[in-house]
Order: C-alpha cells, then sequence, then structure tokens
C-alpha cells in the first residue's frame, strides 16, 4: 500500500485531477476508514493548491 500511496503522491504533483480520481476510486474500493483518510488526502490537496 505504501508504494501505491507513493505512486499517487507523484501523481498528484505531476496531474491533480487524475491522481484525485485515483483517490475517488480507491475510495470506492475501500469504503469505510480508508475512504475517510483518502477524502481528506483530496480536501488537503485541493487546500494546497
Amino acid at each position: 500500500m505504501t508504494g501505491i500511496k507513493g505512486k499517487v503522491s507523484l501523481q498528484v504533483l505531476a496531474n491533480p485531477p487524475q491522481a484525485e480520481g485515483f483517490y475517488i476510486a480507491l475510495g470506492f474500493k475501500h469504503l469505510g476508514k480508508e475512504y475517510t483518510q483518502l477524502g481528506t488526502a483530496i480536501r488537503m490537496i485541493k487546500y494546497i493548491l
């Protein structure tokens, strides 16, 4: 999972909208606590950008 998050982080820097879609896809795939964490990450990214 750490490797996936690392790749997603690179995607965020390269292409925020695409990476956001990837986070959302992961969120729906892993409902529950992980989805909440991914949603928080999306909000943090939007806030930074």
